[in-house]
């Protein structure tokens, strides 16, 4: 439920922007990490398709649910990112059909958050 409710966040803050802190040019709040030149929640969250999720991932999905996955473990899983630069949740439907048991959101400090994700998709 944690995780759902990180990925939502991720989508009201993309929706709203900038912050005012940012636009002003004041430093992050205390919460967040500078990206770039943006600030970024610390729990803002990425999205990963996980291959063969109840099978050869088992132990992958296990790290996720627990909070532990790195972008190491991930990586070495053959997990894929999502919507880094386009919206390719496919089979993931905008309205959040066919969206179970192969697409994980995972908050990884300095991994960028998914982008192009409907609040249904979250």
């Amino acid at each position: 439920m944690g995780t759902i409710v990180r990925v939502v966040t991720l989508v009201v803050l993309l929706a709203l922007g900038e912050s005012a802190a940012q636009a002003q040019g004041s430093p992050c709040p205390a919460d967040s990490v500078r990206s770039g030149t943006v600030c970024m929640d610390e729990f803002e969250a990425s999205v990963w398709r996980v291959p063969s999720p109840t099978t050869t991932s088992a132990g992958l999905v296990a790290k996720i649910r627990q909070g532990t996955a790195t972008a190491a473990d991930l990586a070495a899983g053959g997990a894929t990112q999502l919507g880094v630069a386009s919206d390719d949740y496919a089979p993931c439907a905008d309205d959040g059909q066919n969206c179970a048991d192969d697409i994980y959101a995972v908050a990884i400090p300095s991994v960028a958050p998914a982008a192009s994700i409907t609040w249904f998709q979250a």
